[in-house]
């Protein structure tokens, strides 16, 4: 069981650390250069390069390390340094489901929202359904809840 226990301490220091050397790195890359040039795509990968640098670290390199290098038969035990970033990281993967889940409830809600607002259907000329939505702002959305590619029942 220590054998596991130490795995786990690693491996979360290993994702804390890389966590915040790579969002530490993201967020002066942000200051030098002009995000307002930058595509949506390319804000989301640098929003999402501190976890996915950080598991991709751990599972990639830490973890087969550890495996290959570390003593199955250790008497090591977990201080309570590696206990703290055991504690933090599950602090951040569990921050990290929170906002995705709460993101994709705000989505549907919001999706909900416009299916009940429709004031009739719009010809856009191309090959799906397509509504008007009155608003008092401008707006221009695509919301997409079927696998078929229709939004709307």
């Amino acid at each position: 069981m220590r054998y596991l226990e130490m795995g786990l301490a690693f491996s979360a220091f290993g994702f804390v650390v890389a966590n915040t050397v790579i969002s530490l790195l993201i967020a002066v890359l942000w200051r030098t250069i002009r995000p307002s040039r930058w595509s949506s795509r390319s804000v989301f990968l640098l929003r999402m390069l501190p976890a996915m640098g950080s598991a991709s670290l751990v599972l990639g390199l830490l973890l087969p390390a550890f495996w290959s290098f570390e003593p199955y038969e250790t008497t090591e035990r977990v201080g309570p340094v590696l206990a703290v970033f055991v504690i933090i990281a599950g602090a951040l993967v569990a921050a990290g489901l929170l906002r995705t889940f709460l993101s994709w409830r705000d989505t549907r809600r919001l999706e909900h929202r416009w299916k009940g607002a429709v004031v009739g259907d719009s010809n856009l000329g191309i090959p799906v359904r397509t509504y008007q939505v009155s608003s008092v702002l401008p707006l221009a959305a695509l919301a997409c809840s079927s696998p078929t590619g229709s939004s709307m029942p």
